[in-house]
């Protein structure tokens, strides 16, 4: 199994840093790069691509991570592709305390676990596969272009309005988590529900914001 490292600019999901469980996943990382192979290998993936907060600049050739690189958030996200299309599935919700390791890591390790109970819904051919739908990678594409941070904002703003969540006013920050939580997959019971061009707009708008130091 071939791996590799992507450089994220910043965590592009909702950051779940108040809940983050500093629960110690007790096994080797080897181990844990073992089970994941087996698991994405299960679903027909022949490469792992992990894609984390870290400047590229601390990218290998062969695409691996630096000894001494900086990884800026814990979270990761792991794209494959896979029998039923390209899937990705991510996770910030460990702060890998007491691993004596990077606490990204123990977030790739709850993936491999997630991956797994995945695979075993499938064991009495109940769901035929479906339990990936949402899953599945957006398609790339150029989303809402912003011609400045003040337009990224009043969109921002915008959106939680009509949401019915009061953005005027209030802190810039507080109004994208709020549309945050409401726009990601998650927050939609039906995958038909979730739009991701929604979604997509509002990760060009929180670049844009993030750069500008507005969030």
């Amino acid at each position: 199994m071939r791996y590799r490292i992507e450089a994220l600019d910043n965590w592009p999901r909702p950051d779940t840093s108040p809940r983050r469980s500093s629960w110690v996943f007790r096994t080797k990382w080897d181990d844990t790069l073992d089970q994941l192979a087996y698991e994405v290998g299960q679903l027909g993936g022949e490469e792992i691509t992990l894609r984390l907060v870290c400047d590229p600049r601390d990218l290998r050739k062969d695409g691996m991570l630096r000894s001494q690189a900086t990884v800026g958030h814990v979270g990761v996200i792991l794209h494959i592709e896979t029998d039923d299309g390209p899937l990705e599935f991510g996770t910030d919700a460990y702060d890998g305390a007491g691993w004596n390791r990077p606490g990204w890591q123990a977030n790739v390790h709850a993936i491999a676990l997630s991956l797994e109970k995945l695979r075993a819904v499938d064991r009495y051919g109940v769901t035929q596969r479906s339990q990936y739908a949402g899953f599945k990678a957006l398609p790339a594409g150029d989303g809402l272009a912003f011609g400045s941070a003040k337009q990224a904002e009043d969109w921002v703003r915008a959106v939680a309005r009509e949401m019915g969540f009061p953005a005027g006013g209030l802190d810039l920050s507080r109004v994208y988590r709020d549309a945050a939580r409401r726009l990601h997959p998650d927050a939609h019971d039906k995958p038909g529900d979730w739009k991701p061009a929604d979604w997509e707009q509002l990760q060009n708008a929180r670049t844009l914001l993030v750069t500008a130091g507005l969030l």
